[in-house]
């Protein structure tokens, strides 16, 4: 069939994509927060929610974008503490 004698489907009849980001898009990392000796000490979902924190023995002010570098290797430490990411395995996850 030629493109144009295809019928024109309105939008909202349009199957919906999945998502890839957004609120919808499941987590792919989640950050490790460690002593400067390597010691497990918390969990974060989110780079926003490590910056809203108050993080007790910090430093200074923790920012999403220096434990980013921190987890890519630009830099070795923030805030008095080493950053990890670490990548979620969705397939073995309970539901």
């Amino acid at each position: 069939m030629h493109p144009s004698n295809m019928p024109v489907i309105p939008r909202r009849e349009q199957t919906p994509k999945p998502r890839r980001t957004g609120k919808g898009h499941p987590r792919i990392y989640v950050y490790h927060q460690l002593s400067l000796e390597g010691e497990f000490i918390r969990e974060w979902p989110t780079l926003v929610a490590i910056e809203k924190a108050k993080i007790r023995g910090a430093t200074c002010k923790v920012q999403g974008q220096n434990v980013y570098k921190c987890c890519n290797g630009i830099r070795s430490k923030h805030g008095g503490f080493r950053w990890k990411k670490v990548k979620i395995d969705h397939s073995t996850a309970v539901s």
